[in-house]
């Protein structure tokens, strides 16, 4: 009943692991106890890796916000600070720093070229969000198909697909080359995120005065209501779900691993 409601890829491997586990393996009269029990402890283990991961990211964030000024501004007012250029100069900093790391951790390889694309990601990320913010700060509403070329950038995922495959360590430009061109299985990806994130924050997008919000510029571009506007970015997110089963089942130049960390991000 589980893969009928939900199919395999949008679960996350792990979590369907587990919910194998101890919904189905765990009730068989035939079951391995010493499989199970490796199976446990592997999973405990992996848990545990992301906790201290989770540990150390936000002792170095909170080393860096510790570096940052404190103002008590309203949502609009921090917008216009953070436009300022000093105000951004140490978050900056980090992320070059960052990238330098990279750099320097990847030439043992000749792999440094490569952070080239994570930060040209970076660049298309920053630029976007800028616009999102102006256009919060003028009131502005944005044609929908405006909207969403801006906003599938800000859901961060092409950003994040190219930061992911730089600990691929046999990944070279052909990787990054294509994942630069935005292939289907990506833009499905992001469609997904965005539409899922549009539908959920409505209310509250709403509530706070934001005119650039995707369902709004939806309903007012084609004169729908918020029912079907919202029936509509479902029907988008189904579609990128599409676009996505279809690339990974396709015959590609690409490996599996490659196209596996987009589908992870879905």
């Amino acid at each position: 009943m589980h893969s009928l409601e939900q199919s395999l890829h949008k679960g996350i491997t792990r979590i369907e692991i587990q919910f194998f586990i101890s919904s189905i393996y765990n009730k068989r009269e035939t079951k391995n106890y010493m499989l199970l029990r490796f199976v446990k402890l592997d999973y405990n283990m992996l848990q545990m890796l992301h906790k201290q991961e989770h540990a150390e990211v936000s002792r170095i964030l909170m080393v860096h916000l510790k570096n940052l000024p404190y103002t008590r501004t309203s949502y609009k007012d921090g917008i216009l600070k953070k436009l300022v250029p000093d105000y951004m100069k140490i978050s900056y900093k980090a992320l070059l720093d960052l990238y330098e790391d990279y750099e320097k951790e990847m030439s043992t390889n000749g792999r440094s070229h490569v952070v080239y694309y994570a930060k040209e990601r970076l660049k298309e990320l920053v630029q976007s969000y800028n616009i999102e913010a102006k256009w919060f700060i003028e009131g502005h509403a944005p044609p929908a198909s405006k909207y969403l070329r801006n906003a599938f950038v800000t859901t961060t995922y092409y950003y994040l697909a190219t930061t992911s495959y730089l600990g691929i360590k046999y990944a070279k430009e052909q990787e990054f080359e294509w994942l630069l061109k935005n292939p289907k299985i990506l833009e499905g990806c992001v469609t997904i995120c965005r539409v899922i994130d549009d539908i959920a924050t409505y209310e509250v997008g709403k509530d706070g005065g934001q005119l650039s919000i995707g369902i709004e510029c939806y309903m007012r571009d084609y004169s729908v209501s918020q029912k079907e506007a919202i029936a509509k970015f479902q029907e988008m997110g189904e579609a990128g779900w599409k676009d996505i089963n279809e690339r990974m089942l396709r015959p590609t130049p690409i490996s599996m691993e490659f196209l596996s960390r987009i589908l992870n991000l879905a």
